[in-house]
């Protein structure tokens, strides 16, 4: 998805080009810090680290938006997130053959509240860390309310669940 009101300085080095953003926003999702490098233009791969936080809804809304969500739509548009989450990730993008992005990157989710009503599932106060690459996405064991009790929750996501037919 698209970033805009970026604050940035950009710095060109020989061939190549240093950008440090100390601020952005896209779908909601706030870029707090970023760091993107093309050493060399002749030889583009694009480097970006990107630290950033917002709403649970805003950052479901961008995953989904992405081109990593949408090949697990079906899955993600049956959930709802409340609460806040911070994230940070890098990704290394050659612009000659996309087929070789690497992504890698986590997420720290506060007092967030999931709703899945397909699958009748609602849960509270779920906090931890989740990791997130190119195929797929993993959280746990998490800390949340089910009921009102304390519970555990381990979520993956396509190739994250370690089992190609399953998706969620």
């Amino acid at each position: 998805p698209r970033a805009e009101g970026i604050t940035a300085i950009a710095s060109f080095v020989n061939n190549g080009m240093l950008v440090e953003a100390s601020g952005g926003e896209s779908l909601g999702v706030k870029a707090e810090r970023a760091v993107a490098l093309i050493p060399d233009f002749a030889n583009t791969v694009l480097d970006l680290n990107v630290h950033g936080s917002g709403s649970g809804a805003s950052l479901i809304d961008f995953v989904r938006r992405s081109p990593i969500g949408n090949r697990q739509a079906d899955a993600l548009n049956k959930l709802s997130l409340g609460g806040a989450g911070s994230f940070d990730f890098h990704l290394s993008l050659p612009m000659k053959d996309a087929k070789g992005l690497l992504l890698a990157g986590t997420a720290a989710l506060k007092d967030v509240d999931l709703e899945a009503p397909d699958w009748k599932l609602h849960l509270d106060k779920i906090n931890g860390q989740a990791s997130f690459d190119a195929h797929g996405f993993h959280a746990g064991p998490l800390d949340a309310t089910f009921r009102g009790q304390p519970s555990k929750l381990d979520i993956a996501i396509a190739a994250a669940t370690g089992r190609p037919d399953t998706e969620f």
